[in-house]
């Protein structure tokens, strides 16, 4: 009987130890790894499975409430802006989309394709266009022509500095390149490549007039050439039609020839 009671004092020894040891240094652990957690600015939830999950993360939150903040936040935020862009950017992609201008873009910029206006006109050539808005430092604009009946070619000509691709909207223009030509139709599209492989023009010989819609992708400046003409010139920006025709845009900064072919 004695040895029975000894044997049972012996294992209740570590049963004080496991209370008054284990458990408080088990509490205090799960409590210090908590703030370190908290620190980072990162919570987690654990369900009922186990399964831990991201719950809360300050940082991404923080970054994006300080980029969309002025006056001292914004300031307070350059003492973190590393962590905050790559939270921020992180938070971005995840809604979807990251506007990469800054108050210089409007929420929302509506433009019609099929209003009547236009931002000029030559009636040489008979045509008239409309320049869509965008920022100056936008890569890519789009611009619609209307070829008049009876329109002449436009210049053929190529680009060193940007690609274009033109939409049919309406009419038969017809398109020409190094390689021949060909009727467009309602609906068609092209694109021309930077460099040669992109030499185009265009002229209406129908009775009906012809819209295209022109999008391009690229950076000023621009280098256009016109092998036809034996002139290329330099570009810093869209030259202006009007000041073309009054004798020179300030925007076009060099021009010189080039063989004719």
């Amino acid at each position: 009987m004695f040895g029975a009671f000894v044997a049972v004092a012996i294992i209740a020894l570590p049963i004080p130890i496991v209370h008054f040891v284990v458990v408080p240094g088990g509490l205090l652990l799960a409590v210090s790894l908590g703030l370190l957690r908290l620190r980072e600015g990162k919570v987690f939830r654990v369900d009922a499975e186990g399964r831990g999950s991201m719950f809360f993360d300050s940082a991404e939150l923080e970054a994006h409430a300080l980029a969309a903040a002025p006056g001292p936040r914004r300031r307070r935020a350059r003492a973190v802006e590393q962590e905050a862009l790559a939270a921020f950017h992180l938070l971005a992609r995840r809604e979807g989309a990251r506007d990469r201008y800054d108050s210089e873009v409007p929420r929302m910029n509506r433009q019609n394709l099929f209003s009547d206006a236009w931002d000029g006109e030559n009636e040489e050539t008979g045509t008239r266009e409309r320049i869509f808005w965008r920022p100056d430092d936008a890569r890519m604009g789009a611009t619609l022509y209307e070829l008049a009946p009876d329109a002449p070619e436009t210049s053929i000509h190529m680009h060193f500095g940007a690609e274009e691709m033109f939409f049919v909207l309406s009419g038969r223009p017809i398109f020409r390149n190094q390689h021949g030509e060909e009727e467009l139709a309602p609906g068609d599209f092209v694109f021309c490549p930077e460099g040669r492989a992109g030499l185009h023009a265009f002229s209406n010989p129908t009775e009906e007039p012809a819209q295209i819609l022109a999008i391009s992708a690229g950076s000023f400046p621009d280098v256009v050439a016109y092998p036809e003409h034996g002139y290329a010139w330099v570009a810093t920006r869209d030259p202006d039609p009007e000041l073309l025709a009054r004798g020179g845009d300030p925007g076009i900064i060099a021009r010189f020839e080039i063989p004719i072919e």
